[in-house]
């Protein structure tokens, strides 16, 4: 796992804990963004793990139609999104 990847999922780790801590407040609202905030970092990370750039200059690379990721069989997406599921899991 690439360092880059490892700060995303630490970053989407550390604003999930955030939103239990803003739900036991209880500040809901404040939990809700924090956890599409996680949602969005995990999202970032993964994509890393599948070898795109989130962060990219062109608006939204990986749902261009002419793009490599594009291209992949459910499948890959799947078993890729596995792979790094279960790489973070093991981790925790």
């Amino acid at each position: 796992m690439t360092a880059r990847l490892q700060a995303w999922i630490r970053q989407a780790e550390n604003d999930l804990a955030m939103a239990e801590f803003a739900r036991s407040g209880p500040f809901y609202a404040q939990a809700c963004y924090h956890c599409s905030q996680a949602a969005e970092k995990a999202l970032k990370g993964l994509l890393i793990g599948l070898g795109q750039d989130p962060l990219a200059q062109e608006p939204r690379p990986q749902l261009a139609p002419g793009s490599r990721a594009w291209r992949l069989p459910p499948t890959s997406w799947s078993t890729r999104a596995s792979r790094v599921t279960a790489e973070r899991t093991r981790a925790w």
